[in-house]
């Protein structure tokens, strides 16, 4: 009989843009090269446009090379520049070397760097406005996007505020309970949670 077929794993990938100089490619963003194949073997997809590319191909249970392109360009003009860098295989035209695999798995990585991406609060692009800050009786919270629900901790991490039927783009809390203290604002958009401080003084 023939071998067994080698069991193969579903990668998926979270490729963070936000280091990238200048515009990302009107292609958008791809993963390729090594185990994945061709320049343009999978156009990862950023259709809510919080600047996270994402997909998932299938590797080989031996792990192998890939690399990050920023646009569709065959001669490999585009790909992410980590050269030097700790996850660059230097023998494999710099391109990044996944392990072997046991299971399916998720990459979190940053365009052109081997850092861990910062965490999602800092480099979202939706933009929220809280204001005034510092508050006393009420807070204005304007924002772009739909809202889940806002929640206000104090710094025990108490809740203290719990709002979770918005609607339109712009919500306004009573603060009158509250007392004189600085407490987070969490704000919940879609699978993202962004916090803020809130100076009460009254």
């Amino acid at each position: 009989g023939s071998p067994p077929p080698s069991p193969t794993y579903t990668v998926s990938f979270e490729v963070h843009t936000d280091l990238i100089t200048g515009n990302i490619s009107n292609d958008g963003i791809y993963a390729g090269g090594g185990a994945l194949g061709s320049h343009d073997a999978l156009l990862l997809d950023d259709s809510d446009g919080d600047g996270v590319w994402t997909g998932s191909a299938i590797f080989p249970a031996a792990g192998g090379n890939y690399t990050l392109l920023n646009g569709n360009c065959s001669d490999w003009s585009c790909k992410e520049d980590i050269s030097g860098q700790a996850c660059a295989d230097a023998s494999n035209w710099n391109d990044r070397l996944l392990p072997a695999l046991s299971a399916d798995t998720t990459l979190v990585l940053q365009f052109g760097s081997c850092d861990t991406p910062s965490s999602i609060n800092e480099n979202s692009n939706h933009s929220i406005l809280l204001y005034p800050n510092p508050a006393s009786d009420q807070l204005n919270i304007l924002f772009d996007s739909n809202l889940d629900k806002i929640i206000i901790r104090d710094l025990l991490g108490k809740e203290v505020i719990n709002i979770n039927n918005i609607v339109g783009n712009n919500q306004i809390i009573n603060l009158k309970d509250l007392s004189n203290n600085i407490y987070l604002v969490e704000i919940h958009i879609e699978d993202k949670v962004i916090t803020k401080k809130l100076s009460i003084s009254k």
